[in-house]
């Protein structure tokens, strides 16, 4: 992430006061000093604990059950119908109502089950491929491939890598000598205690593996494979969840986004550390990665990690990603400019000479260049070759009028004007000086003055490669299924309920957890921001008790919920529904939204981020097209146009906001406030993109946005903007801000969407 929050990047967040200190965090130490700290360092010991939330528990079907049905059979006692009696159908429709009983009980229910289903129909497309290869006795599964977003996809994946492991462990037990039996009992205890918290934890996605790994049992080999589903129900559980402690995964995350905070920090100060240049240019790819990405990876590889083990392969995927280098560079240029009367004409080095032999050899005596004898206090010289003012132009040295009557060699001397003394004696006293030289009162005219001179020049390039390839290329083909499924399935570590219900969130979180850059300095961020539509309503994310609700000096509107293990916080709101002292339930009202609401989780006093441990609903839905209203007038695309073509030419700078240098969205969200297009903040690429109405490319008009994705890793499915000004043309803060076609391979590789914000406002 990116620094947190700005597109294209991702740029500077809106300023938030210090955070607030609950009594959870009062012992805690700062995160910067807990990651360098040894691996005794307390506070990041803690592990997950089985059973620690009421979130998970399923409650009893019996009590829910009405009285008087004894001539019907319970749905407890249909389901012990023995399985080998139902055909594939029935047993699929028993597994699905047990799920529907469950669905207003148990976290995502009903999009989860959705989710199941679409995996069904992976699995019936898949079934007659998985046949031929196991008629073959291959000892291979299904492979399950690189990119996978959506649903009706995991289920193979899961399917796949569970039976690829049970092959794998039948030949390694096999091969294995009798003197590995102990350990392999103490692994396998290990392994079983894993599986069991998980399914405490989460009883849905074990029952929706269950559902997928049954299904695909009847569709491969009849009832025959259901013995052997127990055990790939517990290779499935693994795969897709994350096995370190939360302590071992918020260090990971952490240490990843201070390094590139801390590489966004050089860039800032690279003038301060680097002074003295008269130019510095900026070459700078976006900065940020995709948490996901990072933690599936360091799952797939690492297995149950701690940071510890992890640290040196981390940076040095860090160090693979970002290349900083710099350059100096020395540019001769000839200029030109007109000085009016009594301006500055500009620093100039002043030697001095009289009229003697020493000073003027065979000229010694005579008149100056234009005729006239020299008079001191009145008389100066300049370059007869390369003069900083022509002939006879008055200026002002240190307080005294002198005109310019004669010319020397004076570059050779390294001098820009010479001036005149009585006596040898005097212009030796004179020696060498510097000081300004202005323009006098006394010239009618304006003056042009050329100039050639030196820059220095500093080029600074920052180079930034594909996270995602580059932990690809560090993934053999069978941690890279794992990671798939991983991906798929987001770790599994949801201890948090959805604060908004089915709705996936995901899009509209624009400042991520982890450290950040904000006003000049390194900020660590508890939470995420989440900038869902003033007053969409704020749900518990978990059963517990309200132990605050109110004001804070830093958040506003706050609400925090605890149940003696986890708590959640929800601030930034614009109205509570609850009061401090009251029992909720997760899925109750407690809030609305303000312009962004701020949600922290603690799990014993942890912090830990949100996207790891908070449910968020996404699916990978791609754009949802809608009625856009009237396209923007030509007086208004005119006047955007014309603003932002003032600023073709200047540079790509991630995180930057004019008017120097742009970021994509910076550039975008500047041009549309100083066209008087559109007043508003500062956001990123997908910022921009949740406050359009998405529209096909058919009814794109000039003055709508474009927008692209996966151009850098980032949880956001944009990740980058620009104006649409009809045909195949865009306007956008490319390297540096230019016109461009977005027809090239490179831009339809990366289409999303275009998108239309509302002409008012």
């Amino acid at each position: 992430m990116s620094s947190n929050g700005t597109s294209g990047q991702v740029g500077p967040k809106q300023s938030k006061k210090p955070h607030r200190v609950f009594r959870q965090e009062s012992a805690q130490e700062p995160p910067s000093e807990r990651l360098h700290q040894g691996a005794d360092s307390s506070g990041y010991q803690v592990r997950m604990e089985s059973n620690t939330s009421a979130l998970y528990t399923e409650k009893a079907g019996a009590a829910n059950r009405k009285a008087g049905t004894k001539s019907r059979p319970s749905k407890r006692a249909r389901m012990t119908k023995p399985v080998a009696a139902m055909t594939g159908t029935q047993v699929k429709s028993v597994i699905h109502s047990r799920i529907s009983e469950a669905e207003r009980e148990n976290m995502g229910v009903e999009a989860a089950h959705r989710t199941g289903i679409a995996g069904e129909r992976a699995v019936n497309e898949t079934s007659r491929l998985l046949k031929n290869r196991l008629r073959s006795h291959s000892s291979r599964s299904v492979r399950i491939q690189g990119n996978t977003a959506r649903a009706n996809e995991n289920a193979a994946q899961v399917k796949g890598f569970a039976q690829k492991q049970r092959w794998k462990r039948r030949g390694q037990k096999k091969a294995r000598q009798a003197a590995q039996a102990a350990r392999t009992a103490q692994k396998t205890a290990v392994t079983t205690e894993k599986t069991a918290n998980f399914v405490v934890r989460h009883p849905l996605l074990t029952l929706i593996l269950a559902l997928l790994l049954l299904i695909t049992g009847l569709l491969l080999s009849g009832m025959a494979g259901a013995a052997t589903l127990g055990s790939g129900l517990s290779g499935a559980v693994t795969a897709s969840s994350y096995l370190a402690a939360d302590a071992e995964i918020d260090k990971a995350e952490l240490a990843y986004t201070e390094w590139e905070t801390d590489l966004q920090l050089t860039l800032q100060n690279m003038e301060n550390a680097r002074p003295g240049y008269d130019e510095y240019r900026y070459d700078v790819d976006d900065v940020g990665h995709n948490p996901y990405e990072l933690m599936a990876f360091l799952t797939a590889v690492y297995g149950d990690f701690t940071y510890a083990e992890i640290e040196d392969a981390l940076r040095g995927i860090f160090e693979e990603q970002y290349t900083l280098t710099t350059n100096e560079t020395v540019e001769t240029r000839t200029e030109t400019r007109t000085v009016q009367a009594g301006e500055l004409i500009g620093q100039v080095r002043t030697t001095a000479y009289c009229n003697c032999a020493v000073c003027n050899g065979k000229w010694a005596g005579g008149p100056t260049s234009s005729g006239a004898m020299p008079t001191a206090g009145h008389t100066i010289a300049v370059d007869a070759k390369n003069p900083i003012v022509p002939m006879g132009t008055q200026v002002i040295i240190n307080g005294k009028r002198y005109t310019v009557e004669d010319t020397g060699n004076l570059n050779a001397n390294n001098s820009d004007i010479d001036i005149y003394f009585n006596t040898h004696a005097q212009a030796l006293a004179w020696g060498r000086q510097s000081h300004a030289m202005y323009l006098s009162e006394g010239n009618s005219n304006t003056l042009t003055i050329t100039e050639t001179r030196e820059y220095r020049i500093l080029e600074v390039t920052l180079t930034a490669r594909s996270f995602t390839n580059g932990i690809y290329f560090r993934m053999d083909e069978e941690q890279r299924e794992r990671y798939s499924v991983l991906m798929a399935a987001k770790g599994g570590r949801q201890y948090l309920h959805s604060p908004f219900g089915e709705e996936n969130w995901l899009p509209y979180v624009t400042a991520y957890y982890g450290f950040r850059v904000m006003d000049g300095a390194k900020d660590y961020h508890k939470g995420i921001d989440i900038s869902m539509p003033q007053g969409t309503d704020v749900l518990a994310g978990q059963d517990g008790t309200i132990t605050f609700a109110g004001e804070t000096p830093e958040y506003g509107l706050t609400v925090v919920i605890e149940d003696g293990t986890l708590t959640s916080k929800y601030a930034g709101c614009s109205y509570l529904f609850v009061s401090e002292g009251q029992e909720v339930k997760a899925g109750d009202q407690v809030a609305r939204t303000g312009p962004s609401l701020h949600l922290e989780i603690l799990k014993d006093g942890q912090y830990l981020n949100p996207l790891f441990f908070a449910v968020t609903n996404d699916y990978g839905a791609g754009p949802a097209y809608g009625d856009p209203g009237a396209a923007m007038e030509g007086g208004s695309y005119a006047a955007l146009i014309a603003e932002g073509e003032k600023h073709l030419g200047k540079p790509y700078v991630f995180g930057a906001s004019g008017p120097n240098s742009f970021d994509c969205s910076g550039f975008v969200c500047y041009v549309l406030n100083h066209s008087g297009v559109k007043s508003m903040g500062r956001t990123n690429a997908q910022g921009l993109y949740n406050m359009c109405t998405p529209i096909p490319p058919s009814e794109a008009k000039p003055g709508d946005l474009i927008f692209f994705t996966g151009t850098y890793s980032t949880p956001n499915p944009v990740t980058h903007v620009a104006f649409y000004v009809g045909g195949d043309t865009m306007l956008h803060a490319g390297k540096p801000v230019q016109y461009s076609s977005f027809r090239t391979p490179y831009w339809q590789k990366h289409f999303y969407s275009f998108g239309r914000l509302p002409v008012s406002g």
